[in-house]
This record gives C-alpha cells, structure tokens and sequence, in this order.
C-alpha cells in the first residue's frame, strides 16, 4: 500500500521471483565394462536456473561435474549455485552381469561335482540371448584348461548356453539331481 501527504492511498500486488536451481540430472556416464571393474563414470547437468557459476561436491570427494574410476555403488551429487542454493541428487551405477562355471569329468556318473573330478578343457560354450534393451547377443568361449568358462560385461538379460566340441567318448552327465553349485544345470 502505498500513500501520499493528501491520505490517497493505492495498493498493488508486487512478485518477487528469486531464480533458484532446478533439480539436476546425474547419470552414468560410462558403465563398469567388466564384473568388479572400477571404471565406470557418472556425470551430472547443471540445473537449470539459479546463479552460475556452480560447484559440485560428489559423496566420493570429487569436485568436477564428471566423476570416473568407479566401481559399482550409489553416488550422491551436491550442485550449488554461487547463491548457496543447492539441488542434491543421486545416480546408481551397477555391475555388469557375468556368467560363467566349470565344466568338468563326472568320472563316477552321479551327475554331481565331486571334488576329485578334473575340469575339462577345450569345450566350446556359446551364450545367445537377448540383453534388456532387446538386443541380441552371441558370444563364445572355449573352456581353459582348468575347465572354466567365463562370459563378463553383459547387460542383464535373457542368454541360453550351448556346450559343444566334446572330446570323444564324452557325453553328458546326469541333470539336475543335487543343488545348483554342484550339479550339473547344463539344460537351465
């Protein structure tokens, strides 16, 4: 309200807008190529809105924009805008999925894996599936010496293995007729 000396008065609505940042944007950047791995890296946008220049502070201690040599985990990212306001937000970076096993000479044919029978090396193992985002995929191993096989990096999805190329005489051994760590799942 505003008046004068003469007592007239007169009243406006006035907005005072302050240019707060919006919510940011954290996501992977680059995801873990392998099992394990720590090279993955995450990334955040800076929002839209407040007052540049903007400082970032990662739950890992980093303070760029851009966060790398991760392994898998949560990460929390803190914007803040040269105001003090901060937007606060987290991205998930995961393990690539793996699969992989033994195969092995089931020398008294009960369909278990004893732990005296010897790994068997030089079989062909071929992975076919579809990963999560509808892509197919087609891989192959051979079995080292020790008998194990291992398919790493993959995108969770839907994979069926083939084994082929086994030494002559051989055969396979008996399913599913103890727990999965130790029969032989080779139709699963």
């Amino acid at each position: 309200t505003v008046s004068d000396g003469g007592n007239c008065t007169d009243e406006a609505m006035v907005t005072i807008e302050e240019d707060l940042p919006g919510a940011c944007n954290a996501y992977v950047l680059q995801p873990i190529s392998m099992f394990g791995g720590a090279d993955g890296a995450v990334a955040v946008d800076p929002p839209a809105g407040g007052t540049p220049p903007y400082t970032y502070l990662w739950s890992n201690g980093v303070s760029d924009p851009v966060n790398t040599g991760l392994a898998a985990g949560t990460y929390t990212v803190t914007v803040s805008d040269a105001e003090g306001c901060q937007s606060i937000c987290e991205v998930v970076l995961e393990n690539p999925s793996k699969i992989g096993d033994f195969v092995w000479d089931d020398l008294n044919q009960n369909g278990v894996q004893d732990p005296n029978e010897p790994g068997v090396g030089g079989i062909k193992v071929t992975l076919t599936g579809t990963d999560e985002d509808g892509n197919s995929v087609n891989q192959m191993t051979t079995t080292g010496a020790n008998g194990l096989y291992l398919f790493d990096g993959l995108a969770p999805g839907m994979y069926q293995l083939t084994f082929s190329n086994l030494p002559i005489d051989y055969q396979f051994t008996l399913l599913n007729v103890g727990d999965d760590d130790e029969d032989s799942d080779v139709n699963a």
